[in-house]
């Protein structure tokens, strides 16, 4: 699998990405995510409590999995 990381500026809510020559598929998967301060990760502080707060599962990583598959799954 080929892919591509770029950080890009949006300009009035548009991306424009020229892929390189050798990038030679005609359907892509695209992601789009806010790009993150690594100098500022006050946005995890909530995210970090919830998870020190939470109870240690005694369900096997498949358990979970399937749990997680389940209530997911289309």
């Amino acid at each position: 699998m080929t892919a591509i990381r770029e950080f890009a500026k949006v300009n009035n809510h548009m991306l424009n990405i020229k892929l390189p020559d050798y990038f030679d598929y005609e359907d892509v998967e695209v992601v789009i995510m806010p790009r993150i301060d690594m100098d500022d990760l006050s946005h995890l502080s909530d995210e970090i409590e919830i998870g020190m707060k939470s109870g240690i599962s005694d369900k096997s990583h498949d358990e979970i999995f399937a749990q997680i598959k389940a209530k997911y799954a289309h």
